[in-house]
This record gives C-alpha cells, sequence and structure tokens, in this order.
C-alpha cells in the first residue's frame, strides 16, 4: 500500500466516521474523556475485567459505548507489552522478589496445590492492580489531554466550514 493509498484510505474511514460522531452533537470533550476511559481501564492487568469496567464507566459518564469499547480493545496490544512489567513493578514496590518460574512450573504449581497457588500468583496479580492504580490517573490526564488537542482541532476545523 503506497502512502497516497494509505493517506486516502486513512482520510475516509477514520476522519469521516470521526467528523460523524462529532456531528451527532459529541463534543472534543466528550471523545477525549472516551479515549481516556478506554485507555486507562484497557491497561488493566486483569484480562477480560477491562471491557465491564469500560461498559461501568462509560455508562455512569454517559460516553460514547462504542468508542469506549473500541478504545479498550485497541489498548490490548499494549495490555500484553504491560502485563510483566507490572507485575515486576509490584514486586519492586511492595520489595517482594521477582519470581523467575516456567509455564511449566506453574502447571504443576497448580496440580498440587490449586489453593495455594492461587493465594501466591493472587497476591502477585494484586500487587501489579496496585501499581496500575497509582499510574492510571496520570496515564488518563495524559491521553484526555493528548486526544483533546487532536478532537479540538478537527473540532474547530468541521465548525469552520459549516
Amino acid at each position: 500500500m503506497n502512502t497516497a493509498t494509505f493517506q486516502y484510505y486513512f482520510k475516509k474511514r477514520f476522519t469521516t466516521k470521526l467528523f460523524h460522531f462529532l456531528r451527532q452533537g459529541v463534543t472534543p470533550h466528550k471523545l477525549s474523556l472516551t479515549v481516556a476511559v478506554g485507555v486507562s481501564l484497557g491497561l488493566m492487568p486483569v484480562f477480560g475485567v477491562s471491557t465491564l469496567l469500560t461498559f461501568i464507566f462509560a455508562l455512569l459518564l454517559r460516553l460514547n459505548q462504542a468508542a469506549a469499547q473500541l478504545v479498550n480493545y485497541f489498548m490490548y496490544p499494549l495490555w500484553f507489552i504491560l502485563f510483566v512489567p507490572y507485575l515486576s513493578a509490584g514486586n519492586i514496590l511492595f520489595d517482594i522478589p521477582p519470581l523467575n518460574i516456567h509455564v511449566t512450573q506453574v502447571l504443576d504449581m497448580f496440580k498440587s496445590d490449586f489453593s495455594g497457588t492461587m493465594m501466591s500468583l493472587g497476591m502477585v496479580h494484586l500487587r501489579a492492580i496496585i501499581v496500575w492504580a497509582i499510574t492510571t490517573p496520570f496515564i488518563a490526564i495524559a491521553a484526555y489531554y493528548i486526544s483533546y488537542i487532536f478532537f479540538k482541532k478537527f473540532y474547530l476545523k468541521k465548525v469552520k466550514v459549516t
């Protein structure tokens, strides 16, 4: 795909849909809040929970559900990248030595002592959630302001045209 085709596709698909959202009375503030909710909750280090939390927050804040879930789903590649660093940061924050175990060892641990393994790995996961909770406000604020600048620019262009 050459550059001209990509630019046409980007303009046709992305920008047109963005303007469609703006024409429905959605303000740059609401769109930016939607991005902030989707980004911050999409990075929660508990697989599958982010969809439900995004639904609840978007409902409470009266945000566009489809856009919030879309942003949440776009976060999954970054979620996979940040999952292990969140686990490691949780161990560092609570001064716990890192877990250096292999997947087969974890499976053997589950076979021998399921509840003990759940408790041990559950605490590692809980520490990762605490690190996520500490970093989330900063991530949400950054996502909000970056997207607000972007949406405001396109919103003003659209308002000037009509």
